[in-house]
């Protein structure tokens, strides 16, 4: 079973959006205990960028009159309940369900990255399900959640976002039939 997330500026879509001209994928492959991640992205600058899947999928939201349909998506997909100033022992950012990697690096404006990730699944009936949900690449670096900073609300962010920064593309995770 596979699902992709897919971003190509020639062809507009419901199912993706990016505020830079970028253009790729994230290929999911179910394996028996894992799922099998492969992204290719062309178009981003040079460095690292935060990677995360959020709550909601593009269709559910989007709004064609509406550039910033990116920030609707909801917090990191996470099947654990959050950390928060209110829950502190909640799940802190960087073991989030749908934290992946964390970060991908641009060299040269390409990125080629493939990982194996046990917290996801492509199994509908799943709790852990990423079908549906987006993808969303993000301008920073992500910190890990590691929360080291001096300025307490950027230590708070770290453990909530990882302090990405702005969401620059995002695209639906759908199923390749």
């Amino acid at each position: 079973m596979q699902a992709i997330a897919l971003w190509n500026p020639e062809k507009l879509s419901k199912y993706s959006f990016s505020s830079i001209k970028l253009k790729g994928f994230v290929l999911f492959t179910q394996l028996e205990d894992s799922v099998k991640v492969n992204i290719f992205v062309e178009g981003l600058s040079e460095g690292n960028h935060g990677i995360h899947i959020h709550e909601k999928g593009l269709a559910e939201i989007r709004d064609f009159n509406d550039i910033d349909c990116c920030e609707k998506l909801g917090g990191h997909f996470n099947v654990e309940e959050k950390w928060s100033l209110t829950h502190p022992n909640g799940t802190k950012h960087g073991r989030h369900t749908g934290d992946l990697c964390l970060n991908i690096h641009s060299k040269d404006g390409v990125v080629t990255h493939t990982f194996f990730d046990d917290k996801i699944s492509l199994y509908e009936d799943d709790e852990r399900s990423v079908i549906n949900r987006s993808v969303v690449i993000h301008k920073d670096e992500d910190d890990g959640g590691k929360g080291l900073y001096l300025d307490e609300e950027k230590n708070v962010q770290s453990l909530i976002t990882g302090n990405a920064g702005e969401r620059l593309a995002c695209a639906e995770i759908r199923l390749i039939k």
